[in-house]
């Protein structure tokens, strides 16, 4: 029978994992063919069940996950390649795969940020929200935009800073990813 601690680390291991296996396994998927893919989701999943402190944050441990995901397909396509390949050439595709996970990285971090915004966006004044959606994600010119809307382009102006500030207000420095 399992102690109360390790009951608590397996259950939080569970949520952890339907939470972030498909991120880990796009992350691989991004490097590796399929079946690599999952094999390298198993093994990081693994590796922080067998050496990380569960107790993280969710952000943490969802940044854990990723650095984790990165090294672990670069080692799996290394392993993979190594006896076929000289080790210059071997150098240049590590560092363009390298290059490769952090844009990744860079991408499905900023697709998040977007997701949670658009909620965001969702629950403010309609006419604000409405602005922010065609001009800021459908990228209208403020014209079009006053068009679409059929409302002067001061009165665009005025609604677009409003909710501009008010996102501010919510994301403090992150509102730069935005505007």
């Amino acid at each position: 029978m399992l102690s109360n601690c390790n009951q608590k680390n397996h259950r939080r291991f569970h949520i952890v994992y339907d939470k972030y296996h498909y991120l880990v396994q796009n992350i691989a998927k991004g490097y590796l063919d399929h079946e690599e893919a999952l094999d390298v989701c198993q093994e990081t999943f693994l590796a922080l069940y067998l050496h990380y402190d569960l107790s993280l944050s969710d952000e943490e441990l969802k940044a854990l996950l990723i650095r984790l995901t990165s090294n672990k397909s670069i080692d799996y396509y290394r392993k993979r390649v190594c006896d076929t390949k000289s080790s210059a050439t071997w150098c240049y595709e590590r560092q363009t795969i390298c290059d490769n996970c952090n844009a990744l990285e860079s991408e499905i971090i900023k697709k998040e940020f977007y997701y949670k915004v658009i909620k965001d966006v969702e629950n403010m004044k309609p006419e604000w929200a409405d602005i922010l959606i065609f001009h800021g994600i459908l990228e209208m010119t403020q014209d079009e935009t006053a068009k679409r809307m059929n409302i002067p382009i001061t009165a665009l102006r005025s609604r677009l800073n409003r909710a501009r500030n008010y996102l501010k207000t919510i994301y403090d420095d992150d509102i730069k990813l935005l505007l």
